[in-house]
């Protein structure tokens, strides 16, 4: 058993994390917000080019059920496989355009944040580098805001594809199959529960 005073310990540690996390994200939000116009044509993409990507196999079973004798079944066929095509070309399209988007936003982020650190460190007084090692100073200014950077331009990408992929698919299934949905959602909660 835990003793109590090391599940109070970890207690304050998870909060501290958290109330660290929420200022962090905060802070991060200050950036972002000026860039509004960019995070919502940004959110656009990702929904169109996933959901064009997401209506592909939907062509493809469509394709499968038109198979059969004669001319007009392969007329058909091809027709839907041109489709198909089509919107995986589109849903490229979007994704290249997401990734120029959120590129830029990044580089826009980056730039505001180097700014105002060397705006900051021009105003520290001469004590505050004498208590920092130099390098401490310089990987702050360079690997950690190119790490948010990268995370702006890659994470939002991800995190929004998959959200709206699972969406989608989760809508997808109703129309296919509803008992599908059941086994899903009985599954995935086993599954969780079973790896850890």
């Amino acid at each position: 058993m835990t003793p109590p005073m090391t599940e109070k310990k970890g207690n304050r540690a998870t909060e501290h994390t958290q109330q660290k996390t929420s200022a962090v994200l905060k802070r991060l939000w200050r950036y972002l917000s000026g860039h509004q116009a960019a995070i919502v044509l940004a959110f656009l993409l990702s929904v169109t080019g996933n959901l064009l990507s997401l209506a592909v196999p939907k062509l493809s079973g469509y394709a499968i059920d038109a198979i059969g004798p004669g001319e007009g079944a392969m007329a058909e066929v091809l027709r839907y496989v041109i489709m198909m095509l089509v919107l995986a070309v589109l849903s490229a399209l979007f994704s290249w355009l997401l990734s120029t988007v959120l590129i830029r936003l990044s580089r826009a982020v980056v730039t505001k944040m180097r700014k105002d650190l060397y705006d900051h460190i021009t105003i520290l007084p001469v004590s505050f580098f004498d208590s920092h090692q130099t390098g401490d100073v310089i990987s702050v200014l360079s690997y950690d805001v190119d790490t948010v950077g990268a995370s702006i331009a890659t994470d939002i990408t991800q995190i929004l594809s998959s959200l709206i992929t699972v969406i989608g698919a989760f809508i997808m299934m109703l129309f296919v199959s509803a008992p599908m949905i059941l086994v899903v959602v009985v599954m995935i909660p086993l599954y969780v529960w079973y790896t850890n």
